[in-house]
C-alpha cells in the first residue's frame, strides 16, 4: 500500500484512502493541542490500525471489481465511531500514551454521565441540535475499550469483523455485543456505561474535595464553550454560536467583537495588539496552507485583522515586554524551530529545536528571557532558550503541559498551564524562582485556559452541563509532585491485554522494503472495473437523457493516482445495435484543471 507523505499542510491528520487504496499522512505536528505521543509514532500506530482494519474486509469480489469490492463492502458495514475507537484503543494499548490515556479525551462524556445524562448509543454518535455530543471517537473508545476491559475480551474487535465478512449482514455492532455479552445490545450498553461511570466514581472519590470558582457570565441557551481566553478577550462558540471573539467587562458584561476562526491559538496580548496565530488555506491547493501571525488593534474598533507575519507555519505567538513576538516554526523540510519578530514581522531571531523536541509554546518571562515548552519521547517539559541553546527547568513529565501562560509574583516569576496530571484538565503554576509545581484547580469535570487577572484573581473555562464556562477564584493552591503520573485503569487493561497476545505470535511479521514512487506511471493508475459499463458521473449526478448515458452492456475501468490530482474511467458499451467508445480523464496537478470527455460513436 502506497504511504503518501503531505508536508505543505498547516494541520495535522492522517487517513487510510479506500479506493484507490493508499494511506496519506499530514507530516506538520499538531501545535495547539497535541497528543503526548510524539505525532510520527501515532500516525504509524493508528493508520497502521486502519489498514489492518481494510483487509478484514477483502473477498474474492476484488477479482470481479478491484478495488470498488471492499469499497462497496465498507460502505454497507463501515461503523465510523467503532473503527476510530478501535484505532484509539490500538494506540492506547501499544505505547506509553495514547488518546486513552489523556484527561480531556472523555472530559465530556465523563461529566455528562456523571450528572444523569442518560442517552442510547445512537444518541450519543449522532447528537443534535440541542444535545451535544464531543465526537464519534470518544464514543469508539468507551466502546472498544469498554468491552475490552470490563468484560474481559481482548478480541472483540476481531468478532465484530468476523460478523461483517458474513454475506449480507448487518447490524454487526449490535450482534457481536450480544455475543459477549448475552444481553440485548440497548441493556449491554447501560451496563457499560454504569461501568465507566463507577470506574470514574472511584478516581473522582481519590481526588475530592473539590473546589469550585465564581461563574462570571451567564449562559447559553445551546451548550457553548469559552475558550483561549486573555483577560478580559475570550472566543465564544457552541451548538448555536460560530466562534466570535467577545470582550468581557469587569462587570460581566460580554461585547461581541467579530467574527473568529474555528482553528486557532490562544489569544495573547501586550496592552496594545491582541495576537494569535491562524491557518490560512493556500486558494489553489486543498493540501496546501500558511499558518500566520496576525493581530488586531483594541484601541481602534478591532474590526480589521492583521498579518504579521507571511508565508511559513508559525503557530503560538508569545509577546514581550518590548514588543517583539516570539513563535513556533514548522519548516516544510521538518522539526521545529523559536523565532522573534519585530513588531514589523521582520525576523531578528531563530533557534533550531535540538534532536527530535518539538517545540509547542513559547512564554517570555520578565527580563524578555525566552521559555518554550517542547515534546518528545518522554512527554511535554519546560525549556529555557539561552544563547541559541536549550536547557530543560521542568520535566519531561509524562503528562500535557499545554495554555502556558507568565504571570509575576513577589517572589518571582510563574508559570500556568493546562495539565491532565491528576487524569482531568486542571491549571496549575511553576516557579521559576524554586521549582515548586502547585495545582491551582480541583474543578470535577475539569478546567482549561487559565489568567491571571489584577495579580491575584485566576479566571479559567470550567466543563460543566450547560458548557465551558467562565469562572474566577483566586490564586491559591497546593504543592504537588511533578514526577508522579495519573494511572489510567481501562488503558492499562489494554497494554497488557495486548502484551499476551503478542507473546502468543508464533512467526515475527514480515515488512516489506520501501520503494520509489515514480509520478508519470502512476497518472493512469487502475485501481476497479466493472463487467458492464456505466458512467460514474452521471450515474452520481443523476443526468443523462438516455439510459445507456448511465450504464449498458459493456465493461469500465476505473484509474486514479494516489496523490488524487488524476482520476477518469474507461469503457466499453453496446446499445442499439452500436459498439461505443468512452473516456473521461480529469487532472488538477497543474496551476489550471482541466477535464477531457470523448464518447465515440454514441451518435
Amino acid at each position: 500500500m502506497p504511504v503518501i507523505l503531505h508536508p505543505w499542510t498547516a494541520s495535522a491528520n492522517g487517513m487510510v484512502v479506500w479506493i484507490p487504496r493508499s494511506m496519506s499522512l499530514f507530516t506538520v505536528r499538531e501545535a495547539y493541542n497535541p497528543d503526548i505521543l510524539p505525532w510520527e509514532k501515532m500516525l504509524a500506530i493508528h493508520e497502521s490500525r486502519h489498514v489492518a482494519q481494510r483487509q478484514a474486509w477483502w473477498s474474492r469480489a476484488h477479482y470481479i471489481l478491484g478495488d470498488l469490492a471492499e469499497g462497496i463492502t465498507t460502505g454497507l458495514n463501515l461503523n465510523m465511531a467503532l473503527i476510530e475507537g478501535d484505532a484509539v484503543a490500538t494506540e492506547t494499548a501499544l505505547s506509553e500514551f495514547g488518546r486513552g490515556r489523556q484527561g480531556d479525551f472523555l472530559d465530556y462524556t465523563r461529566m455528562a454521565i456523571d450528572t444523569g445524562d442518560k442517552r442510547d448509543w445512537y444518541q450519543w454518535r449522532w447528537g443534535s441540535q440541542v444535545r451535544y455530543v464531543q465526537d464519534y471517537y470518544a464514543l469508539g473508545y468507551m466502546t472498544v475499550a469498554g468491552m475490552r476491559h470490563f468484560h474481559n475480551d481482548p478480541l472483540f474487535i476481531n468478532r465484530y469483523f468476523q460478523n461483517t465478512r458474513k454475506f449480507l449482514s448487518f447490524g454487526n455492532l449490535q450482534k457481536t455485543v450480544r455475543q459477549v455479552t448475552g444481553k440485548r445490545f440497548r441493556d449491554s450498553w447501560d451496563d457499560l456505561m454504569e461501568d465507566w461511570r463507577r470506574s470514574w466514581a472511584e478516581e473522582d472519590a481519590s481526588r475530592a474535595p473539590f473546589t469550585q470558582g465564581e461563574d462570571v457570565l451567564k449562559g447559553e441557551r445551546l451548550f457553548y464553550s469559552y475558550s483561549k481566553t486573555c483577560g478580559e478577550w475570550s472566543v465564544l462558540s457552541g451548538l448555536g454560536l460560530n466562534p466570535t471573539l467577545v470582550r468581557i467587562g469587569d462587570n460581566g458584561e460580554k461585547t461581541d467583537v467579530r467574527p473568529f476562526a474555528g482553528v486557532s491559538s490562544k489569544l495573547v496580548s501586550d496592552g496594545k495588539r491582541l495576537y494569535w496565530s491562524e491557518d490560512i488555506p493556500v486558494p489553489r491547493w486543498s493540501l496546501a496552507a500558511d499558518s500566520k501571525i496576525r493581530y488586531i488593534e483594541p484601541d481602534s474598533s478591532g474590526k480589521k485583522i492583521f498579518n504579521l507575519t507571511g508565508k511559513g507555519r508559525y503557530f503560538n505567538p508569545a509577546v514581550a515586554e518590548d514588543g517583539c513576538v516570539w513563535a513556533v516554526e514548522y519548516p516544510i523540510e521538518g522539526g521545529s524551530a523559536l523565532v522573534r519578530f519585530s513588531k514589523e514581522g521582520s525576523v531578528l531571531e531563530r533557534i533550531v529545536a535540538p534532536g527530535s523536541v518539538q517545540l509547542l509554546e513559547p512564554v517570555i518571562s520578565e527580563g524578555n528571557v525566552p521559555y518554550v515548552t517542547g515534546l518528545d519521547d518522554n512527554g511535554v517539559g519546560i525549556y529555557l532558550a539561552d544563547n541559541g541553546k536549550f536547557s530543560a527547568v521542568l520535566g519531561p513529565v509524562p503528562y500535557k503541559i499545554h495554555q502556558i501562560r507568565n504571570f509575576r509574583l513577589p517572589e518571582g516569576d510563574c508559570f500556568i498551564f493546562t495539565s491532565d496530571k491528576d487524569g482531568t484538565s486542571q491549571i496549575y503554576s511553576y516557579s521559576l524562582t524554586n521549582g515548586e509545581l502547585r495545582q491551582l484547580t480541583n474543578e470535577k469535570y475539569g478546567a482549561t485556559y487559565a489568567g491571571i487577572l489584577h495579580g491575584n484573581i485566576l479566571q479559567y473555562s470550567a466543563l460543566t452541563p450547560d458548557g465551558r464556562t467562565l469562572r474566577r477564584t483566586r490564586v491559591e493552591g497546593s504543592s504537588v509532585d511533578p514526577y508522579v503520573r495519573h494511572v489510567y485503569p481501562v488503558a492499562e487493561t489494554l497494554s497488557s491485554q495486548e502484551k499476551a497476545l503478542a507473546s502468543s505470535e508464533s512467526s515475527p511479521a514480515e515488512l516489506s522494503s520501501p520503494k520509489h514512487y515514480p509520478k508519470l506511471p502512476h497518472i493512469f493508475h487502475i485501481h476497479s472495473w466493472a463487467p458492464f459499463y456505466f458512467n460514474y458521473d452521471n450515474v452520481s449526478s443523476l443526468s443523462g437523457d438516455e439510459y445507456y448515458e448511465l450504464a449498458a452492456l459493456g465493461a469500465t475501468v476505473f484509474f486514479q493516482n494516489h496523490l488524487g490530482t488524476s482520476s477518469g474511467q474507461a469503457g466499453y458499451s453496446w446499445h442499439d445495435g452500436r459498439h461505443t467508445g468512452h473516456l473521461r480523464f480529469t487532472y488538477t496537478g497543474l496551476p489550471v484543471a482541466f477535464t477531457l470527455m470523448l464518447d465515440y460513436n454514441d451518435r
